[in-house]
């Protein structure tokens, strides 16, 4: 038998050894159960809002009926209520601010208004809610300032809805 043959037949059957027995190759295998522990997730909620009180800042001693009052350029309106906050996590910051996706304003009148939020607790700051915050009573302030240097005729007679005003509690 030539010598090219015989080393092609011995790769041939070698080969079909190999193959044959790829599936048997035993493998050394372990594993260990780890019982470390549960993780849990925190929460963020705000509750227990008290119902607010509107009040012109010219004069906040006197509440005002925000179904009535007129507002115009120049005036500054205020809401103020409390809620408290549920705050946990290891790495939980918020924000708490009003949501002015939730106030309907004919487009003039909304352009030419400026909302702010201030939250404080105990009569300091709060910028950023945290889980050091966690069952606290916050006060909060909405306030709505008709801008005068941005006050246009195309606002006068306008309105701007507040009945579904809502404060967002979200985190950042």
């Amino acid at each position: 038998m030539n010598n090219k043959i015989k080393a092609a037949a011995a790769a041939a059957v070698a080969g079909v050894l190999l193959m044959g027995g790829y599936g048997t190759l035993a493998e050394w295998k372990d594993a260990v159960v780890l019982s470390e522990g549960t993780v849990r997730s925190g929460e963020l909620k705000l509750s227990d809002a008290t119902p607010g009180v509107w009040t012109d800042v010219s004069n906040p001693e006197l509440p005002i009926d925000i179904a009535t009052f007129k507002i115009v350029p120049g005036d500054e309106l205020t809401y103020k209520t409390s809620a408290t906050i549920s705050a946990s996590g290891d790495n939980l910051t918020a924000t708490l601010v009003a949501d002015p996706s939730t106030v309907t304003a004919d487009a003039a009148l909304a352009s030419e208004m400026e909302v702010t939020t201030s939250v404080t607790h105990e009569g300091s700051p709060i910028s950023n809610i945290t889980s050091a915050d966690n069952g606290k009573t916050v006060d909060v302030e909405v306030r709505f300032e008709f801008d005068e240097s941005e006050a246009t005729n195309d606002s006068q007679l306008g309105s701007l809805n507040l009945q579904n005003l809502k404060l967002a509690l979200t985190q950042s």
